[in-house]
């Protein structure tokens, strides 16, 4: 636990915004820890006071008004010092009901006569700048002095990708005698496409002459200066959304530099692509993407994509689906099939597919939420010493020890301890209703682990968390070791509040493997483990609170240690743990679109820009049961995809798949005599 020194302030102040209630507010700051702790056993000071303006108000809070509160957590009872402050906390007694406040700028004030101590850290926690342009961190002192202080600096764990979203730098920042400030330049790469902000750590280490200070570590945001183009459908930056193939075929994804002899016209300096190689002589082949929701096409007349072809001569068709009778929220569980599977069968050391799973990186900071917002302990890496089959048909995720002597990973309180992984689904497998199954066995070990299956709202970047909801299949915390949680969290029952149940099995979870599984549809969940239904949820549960389930979400595998749920850690766990993961398994009603088909020949070789106007598709003779008969409408397709030439062996690459607007412009005609 990193803490800040506030012992040469008078106290806090910041903006508060009340509702007027009367309700007692209270804010917290925790001050002072038990020598070597790793448990929050930090000691509470508490300033309260009643809610009786509605709006902002400025409040001032002396450090000597502050009232020691003793929540029987061990800590210290020495009295306030302010010399080891490790964070604060705003709250209520209660309101009976859902009310909505907002507090900013809260900061230290005064000086008390005690010398400030000499300190160096970055002048903010996080810097922005906008993609291509250099970026400027400001190292500060507290305070001038007379002889000159250095420190050192690296960029480190991130979302953006060294060499293509920035240049990684290190190097020793010098501060002269007499000046206060450093600068350290990053140079950040532009593209020319959306992918959204990216953001990574730049840390600070080794000082010289001076102490360092609590913004040890800072998050530099790179601004996509793109929009998102809404009629891009896909353009395989990393991964491809084709989940369903049929036949002998393999898709992969290829980096393509600006001067390689296979080029895309028109790429940036590194463009990824579709790779397919394909066998058709032993029966069809072909292969899918189906959306989780339907999208509305109408107001386009093509689609188009790149081709690199070899003048082979084949017909490759072109499959729409479009328009659905009934989906999975109209068709019961039981008449449900199996629509997605990951098996995570494979050698030993295989890295997760990353066509179904993504990884998060470090300790939360990086999604703005320090110790993953529960005070957790692991830092997560995407490297197979973490995440990887196990060569006997389980994927492993594996909790690591880490020696804090050597390592050079920080985290929200100091150098890391743990290691582990967090893997997400989230822009390639997301679904609306459904069965979603894993088979798990959780790690054996003693209190402060806590493996989840679980998921999130796809509207999370949108909404923010709980507004998105939460759905946990399972979660495991090892310091109870008989039981296994359920829950939904949403707006007003998130957090200790949420809505959930349990199912003790009265042995050890760890013993064996269990099936963790969700039914979902619209206005219920019902939660089952080893086919055994032990908890339901519905609107009435959670009414009066707004029920935030009726939309697509997420899967995430992970596995944590420590924090509010997983607790105290026992300090003799022996490390490495795992969580072993059998399979995950989706379960939805079957795609009953109307099948369209287009087709074009690849008569040529290199890359060409293949248009085909939604007038020339035509009905598939070959459809699902249950399939409508209603025309290509556009307003609502389900997914496409490429059936291979029959026959056949071959491979292509293909990008940029693209919904078009044709323009026909009118002139006038002038005749002159």
């Amino acid at each position: 636990w990193v803490s800040q020194d506030w012992s040469s302030y008078n106290g806090v102040c910041f903006w508060y915004y009340g509702t007027g209630s009367g309700t007692i507010v209270f804010l917290d700051i925790v001050e002072n820890r038990n020598p070597g702790s790793t448990t929050d056993d930090g000691e509470r000071w508490s300033y309260e006071w009643a809610d009786n303006v509605a709006g902002w108000q400025f409040v001032q809070v002396p450090f000597s008004d502050l009232n020691r509160k003793d929540i029987g957590n061990g800590a210290p009872n020495d009295g306030w010092t302010g010399a080891e402050v490790y964070g604060w906390a705003l709250g209520t007694t209660g309101t009976g009901g859902t009310e909505t406040r907002y507090i900013d700028d809260l900061s230290i004030y005064g000086n008390n006569g005690n010398v400030r101590p000499l300190e160096l850290a970055f002048a903010a926690q996080q810097f922005d700048v906008l993609e291509g342009q250099t970026a400027v961190l400001t190292v500060s002192l507290t305070t001038s002095t007379t002889e000159p202080v250095s420190i050192n600096y690296r960029t480190a764990e991130g979302y953006a990708i060294p060499d293509r979203d920035y240049v990684p730098v290190s190097g020793t920042l010098t501060i002269p005698a007499g000046e206060t400030d450093g600068l350290i330049n990053i140079q950040t790469l532009p593209n020319s496409k959306f992918s959204g902000d990216k953001n990574l750590m730049v840390l600070l280490s080794d000082p010289v002459n001076v102490t360092l200070g609590f913004n040890r570590r800072a998050v530099l945001n790179i601004i996509d200066d793109e929009m998102a183009d809404p009629a891009l459908i896909h353009d395989f930056e990393g991964f491809h959304s084709f989940l369903d193939a049929v036949g002998d075929v393999t898709l992969s994804i290829n980096e393509l530099a600006a001067g390689d002899t296979n080029a895309r016209p028109g790429q940036d300096a590194f463009e990824q692509v579709l790779a397919v190689d394909y066998d058709t002589t032993g029966g069809p082949a072909q292969f899918t993407q189906t959306f989780v929701q339907g999208q509305d096409w109408s107001a386009y007349d093509s689609l188009s994509f790149w081709y690199y072809g070899s003048n082979s001569g084949d017909t490759i068709t072109v499959n729409l689906l479009d328009n659905q009778i009934t989906t999975t929220a109209d068709v019961a569980p039981g008449d449900w099939t199996m629509v997605w599977n990951d098996e995570f069968n494979g050698a030993a050391g295989t890295p997760p597919n990353p066509n179904n799973w993504k990884y998060e990186i470090g300790d939360g900071t990086l999604n703005g939420i320090p110790g993953w917002g529960n005070s957790e302990f692991q830092f997560y890496s995407n490297s197979s010493d973490n995440a990887a089959l196990d060569g006997v048909g389980n994927l492993a995720l594996t909790m690591q020890k880490v020696n804090t002597a050597t390592t050079d990973l920080a985290c929200w309180y100091g150098p890391c301890e743990y290691t582990s992984a967090r893997l997400i689904a989230a822009d390639r497998m997301e679904y609306e209703y459904g069965r979603m199954e894993a088979r798990i066995q959780v790690p054996t070990g003693g209190s402060g682990l806590w493996p989840a299956f679980w998921m999130l709202g796809t509207n999370i970047g949108d909404v923010g968390w709980p507004q998105s909801g939460e759905i946990d299949t399972m979660e495991y915390v090892s310091r109870i070791p008989n039981e296994v949680f359920g829950t939904i969290h949403g707006p007003g029952y998130s957090g200790g509040a949420s809505f959930g149940g349990t199912h003790d099995f009265g042995v050890p979870v760890s013993l064996t493997y269990h099936t963790f599984a969700v039914e979902w549809g619209p206005d219920e969940i019902h939660w089952f483990v080893d086919d055994i239904n032990y908890h339901n949820a519905t609107p009435a549960d959670v009414a009066p609170n707004q029920w935030v389930f009726n939309h697509p979400f997420y899967m995430i595998l992970n596995l944590a240690i420590g924090g509010n749920f997983g607790g105290s850690i026992d300090p003799n766990i022996v490390f490495p743990q795992k969580m072993l993961v059998d399979y995950v398994r989706v379960y939805q009603a079957e795609n009953t679109s109307e099948r369209f088909e287009a087709s074009f020949t690849d008569n040529f070789t290199g890359w060409k820009k293949v248009s085909l106007p939604f007038s020339s598709f035509n009905r598939s003779a070959v459809q699902p049961v249950g399939a409508p008969d209603d025309g290509l409408t556009l307003t609502e397709v389900w997914g496409y995809g490429l059936q291979l030439p029959e026959n056949s062996t071959g491979s292509f690459m293909m990008d940029w798949v693209y919904l078009n607007t044709d323009y026909v412009y009118y002139f006038p005609i002038i005749f002159r005599n």
